[in-house]
């Protein structure tokens, strides 16, 4: 309560302060020069004058002026302002010294005159005249690019060409209507006329470019490496260049020397085989019906009728071999059954001299040179795998030969020796020395007709002692023989 009446006190000081200030400021116009005091009205404001000294300004203009101020003085304006706006209007004279407000409206819309002495507005497709760009060419073309920024196109001759993306520019022909497919109007092509039968296709630019008929009638497009091309070789057809490539009802089309194409031919020299058909039972075709080259004989294998000559070196089930006309390796697959890498067998429909199964023989080029062996036939060892077990190993086996007149398991042609590092045993011999024949039970050696000969070596001279070896059971006995024994 205190505290209250101490501030009342102080307010009322104040104020009586200030009305003697006034009353000196009166006192002083009595002497001369001091303020001019009148009767406060409504809206008056105070203002220092020229003199300078305090005087009224007393409120005046219309509703909506606001205090401007001359080039000395502070003044009530003519000019008429709105009381309120909101956010987008466009303040706009409506009249003579009175400013009025322009509501905004939706996007995209311009702020248009309406002429002299009219009130602007907003529009959606205004229309202009006599608009005036500076630093600009004659004819450059103003528009809004990809980014949606205005930017200009300088004035060149040609026309005016859109590509769709944003991007104006200038071409040397007519609108795209009627431009050439190879012209200077696309950028990604090199220029070419049209060429009855030419083809576009991509160069190593890359661009497009005109490939132009070539070849024979009947040629092919074909590629390389990286290009496409016309082919040297091409198809026989009809007159009204209709092909039959390949041909109804199994027939094949064949390259002849000519590099052309033909159907139903037969298969020659200088003729190739060029594609596969299915025939009646899937197979490689020369022409039809007996002309059948190869065709398939089950799931897994093909067979001919006709003869095949392979110039070259051959390989079946394995790789070729560098020193092997023909290497053969074969992986059998059904358990007990028995296996042939090579398996010879001729068959004779007539009276013939001899039926031959294998025909086995060296020759030599005509050249100046050595051959140190030449072996007709050569066995080699068998290569065992590290955890399978060979139970009989043979060089040679011979199955009982009982089919002719006279039958031999071997049967040399010939004065030539023959030559064993090992035993030679006959049926039943148990085993016996290294160099010696042996004979069991009732085996004889004995000439097959008139007088013969055995003949032993010893140690050191052909006709020292040597010995016949024999078996009584299971008994081993020795008959010496010195030089020459005589049947």
């Amino acid at each position: 309560m205190g505290d209250t009446i101490t501030d009342l006190v102080n307010t009322v000081g104040n104020l009586a302060q200030r009305v003697r200030q006034l009353e000196a400021a009166e006192t002083s116009v009595a002497g001369g020069g001091g303020a001019i005091i009148a009767p406060a009205a409504r809206g008056d404001m105070i203002a220092a004058n020229a003199v300078p000294a305090w005087a009224l300004l007393p409120l005046a203009g219309a509703n909506g002026s606001f205090m401007r101020r001359t080039a000395t003085d502070p003044a009530w304006s003519a000019l008429v302002l709105p009381n309120a706006a909101v956010m987008g209007d466009v303040l706009y004279a409506t009249g003579p010294n009175a400013i009025g407000n322009l509501a905004d409206v939706a996007v995209g819309s311009v702020l248009v005159s309406g002429g002299i002495g009219a009130a602007p507005s907003y529009s959606t497709s205004p229309t202009l005249t006599g608009l005036t760009l500076s630093g600009l060419t004659p004819s450059t073309v103003i528009y809004s690019n990809a980014a949606r920024a205005i930017t200009s196109l300088a004035n060149a001759a040609g026309y005016l060409y859109n590509n769709g993306a944003g991007a104006l520019s200038w071409a040397a022909t007519a609108a795209p209507t009627a431009h050439n497919l190879l012209s200077i109007s696309h950028g990604d092509t090199v220029v070419n006329g049209a060429t009855r039968g030419s083809l576009v296709y991509g160069n190593s630019t890359p661009a497009w470019d005109e490939l132009v008929l070539g070849g024979a009638p009947g040629s092919i497009v074909i590629r390389d490496a990286a290009d496409v091309l016309w082919s040297a070789f091409y198809l026989a057809g009809t007159a009204a260049q209709t092909y039959t490539f390949p041909a109804a009802g199994g027939t094949v089309a064949l390259l002849n020397a000519a590099n052309a194409f033909t159907n139903n031919n037969t298969l020659s020299n200088g003729m190739f085989l060029t594609c596969l058909t299915d025939g009646s039972g899937g197979g490689l075709r020369a022409g039809s019906g007996s002309d059948v080259l190869w065709y398939r004989g089950g799931a897994d294998y093909w067979q001919t009728p006709d003869s095949v000559t392979i110039d070259a070196r051959l390989s079946v089930g394995t790789a070729l071999s560098a020193v092997a006309g023909a290497a053969v390796a074969f992986t059998g697959a059904a358990a007990g059954a028995s296996i042939y890498g090579v398996q010879g067998q001729s068959i004779a429909n007539n009276t013939t001299d001899y039926g031959i199964g294998g025909f086995f023989r060296v020759q030599t080029a005509a050249a100046v040179f050595t051959l140190t062996h030449a072996m007709a036939v050569y066995v080699a060892n068998p290569i065992k795998g590290a955890t399978s077990t060979i139970t009989n190993a043979y060089g040679v086996y011979i199955a009982g030969i009982t089919s002719g007149l006279n039958n031999w398991g071997i049967y040399e042609l010939g004065a030539a020796p023959n030559h064993f590092d090992g035993e030679v045993r006959v049926q039943g011999d148990t085993g016996g020395e290294v160099g010696t024949i042996a004979i069991t039970g009732t085996s004889n050696l004995v000439p097959s007709t008139g007088v013969g000969s055995i003949l032993m070596c010893g140690a050191t001279d052909r006709y020292s002692v040597g010995f016949i070896k024999f078996y009584i059971g299971v008994a081993a006995y020795f008959i010496p023989v010195f030089s020459v024994i005589t049947g």
